[in-house]
């Protein structure tokens, strides 16, 4: 008899009631997308935003709220499967693979005996290259639901942001489009994701963090809004800042490989996860999240932008760069993989380099002060 995998509604949980130090954030309207005064406007709106924090709001999608609550409800329904049944589609993160799931309780946090508490299962584009990949059956079931979720997510909300990009860098419109084409194989996922609670001695041992600073190995995360707190952007001025949920809405940021395409002047912003407020770190912290990454074969080189070149910020070497000693978007990402996922332990020293080929990032962005942490 066929295992059936109902969806059970998902209750989103209240906000907290804490007093916390909000981010403000550059709001992207892309119901003014399709008109050509409406995308000017939102050119300029990128133009000032893109250097600044390189977290953004978006809103005007075509997603409705029940289509957003939906997919939280799959990630609920997926993590509330044994734990035997979330493994049947491991990602294989020794050789660099990172799509299927990860478990939680099977790392620990660098210098510590706490156990890492985060799982998430990485779902991959629908695409006939993809045709023959091992997915979960909760998913095979749900297809047409998460497919249409999947596609929508680059159609209608990162192609339109790579379009306002290109535009503001005075590059042909679907310069970064042609790049981080959905129809190509690429590592693209739609994400479910799981923070499971900690004791408060646990999360003393770990400065309170469930996710250290860092930034993210794609191009664009997209990120839908949820009601438990914790996540925090690094504000140009150093301080931690929380994100604010807005109903409906989207939080979007700039990873790393569109950072190096752009010579950092779309920044690869630094972000944490931290212990949620104390009415709130009772929850199991559901996520769904969107990772857009470039196409596999693509080689992540820096864009021949008028801006950047009138900036001064992209040379003859940057244009004229030999392609054999540049890394591929897949080999950047399964590189990043293999050293973060790969290991036992979750976390590096404060100010570890992680470097591939022309490509090298921090992997711990921690701010030190001669021997003291002041904060990972």
């Amino acid at each position: 008899m066929a295992i059936s995998y109902p969806i059970p509604k998902w209750d989103r949980p209240e906000p907290t009631q804490c007093e916390l130090d909000y981010a403000d954030l550059t709001n992207i309207d892309l119901s003014k997308f399709d008109t050509e005064e409406g995308k000017l406007e939102l050119v300029e709106t990128i133009r000032h935003a893109l250097t600044d924090v390189g977290f953004w709001i978006v809103t005007g999608t075509s997603f409705t709220e029940e289509e957003i609550e939906n997919q939280f409800a799959i990630g609920q329904a997926f993590y509330n499967l044994p734990l035997e049944a979330r493994k049947e589609c491991e990602i294989d993160a020794k050789n660099g693979g990172y799509l299927g799931y990860r478990a939680a309780y099977e790392r620990t946090i660098n210098g510590t005996d706490v156990l890492d508490n985060m799982e998430l299962v990485n779902v991959a584009k629908y695409i006939p290259e993809y045709d023959t990949l091992p997915r979960h059956a909760i998913f095979r079931e749900h297809q047409k639901v998460i497919e249409d979720f999947h596609r929508r997510c680059w159609y209608d909300v990162a192609r339109k942001l790579f379009m306002l990009f290109a535009l503001a860098m005075e590059l042909p419109e679907n310069y970064f489009v042609e790049r981080h084409d959905y129809e190509r194989p690429s590592q693209d996922h739609l994400r479910y994701m799981m923070y499971h609670p900690r004791s408060k001695e646990d999360d003393a041992k770990c400065n309170n963090l469930w996710s250290w600073a860092h930034t993210d190995y794609g191009s664009l995360t997209l990120l839908f809004s949820q009601t438990v707190s914790g996540l925090q952007v690094k504000m140009p001025d150093g301080q931690y800042k929380d994100i604010k949920p807005l109903k409906g809405s989207i939080v979007v940021n700039v990873a790393d490989t569109l950072s190096f395409m752009t010579k950092g002047y779309l920044k690869s912003t630094i972000h944490r996860v931290t212990r949620p407020p104390p009415d709130q770190d009772h929850i199991h912290r559901v996520g769904v999240i969107y990772g857009c990454r470039p196409n596999d074969d693509c080689p992540v080189v820096v864009a021949p932008s008028p801006l950047l070149k009138r900036l001064g910020m992209v040379t003859d070497a940057d244009l004229n760069v030999d392609l054999s000693q540049v890394a591929t978007a897949a080999e950047y990402v399964a590189s990043r993989v293999k050293a973060v996922h790969g290991s036992s332990t979750y976390g590096t020293a404060p100010g570890t380099k992680f470097k591939h080929k022309n490509l090298e990032v921090l992997e711990n962005y921690a701010d030190v002060k001669g021997d003291e942490l002041t904060s990972i």
